[in-house]
């Protein structure tokens, strides 16, 4: 999934509640650290807790996208509502922590998995 953004010129970032140590050791692990092109971390200069939409006027801003051009995916309604603040489009994942009835009520876009992504993004 992740080869098929990058061969499709898709920048990623990644906005989370976790610390920047623990995230870049998760993602190295992972063997996925280098797919990204920023981190917003609890903890960075930049981060404010969700749902502030600074996180994502930061990341679309750092890396020249525009609003209407993002997609944010997140599992928790915290994330979707962090992009309705921001003006991007939301996009629930089950395969976290969120479950359908927590997202529903903030996007119309609800997925699996984050494999079913390609599909909306390239759609």
């Amino acid at each position: 999934i992740l080869n098929n953004f990058i061969d499709n010129n898709v920048k990623l970032a990644i906005c989370t509640s976790d610390n920047r140590l623990n995230t870049i050791n998760n993602l190295k692990y992972l063997g996925i650290y280098d797919y990204f092109d920023i981190l917003l971390c609890s903890g960075d200069n930049n981060f404010k807790p969700k749902p502030n939409p600074n996180n994502i006027n930061y990341i679309t801003s750092s890396l020249d996208i525009p609003l209407y051009n993002t997609y944010m995916v997140g599992d928790t309604s915290h994330d979707i509502l962090m992009a309705n603040n921001a003006g991007v489009n939301g996009v629930g994942v089950l395969s976290g922590v969120g479950d359908y009835s927590s997202l529903k009520y903030h996007t119309d876009i609800i997925i699996n998995s984050v494999e079913d992504l390609p599909n909306i993004i390239f759609d």
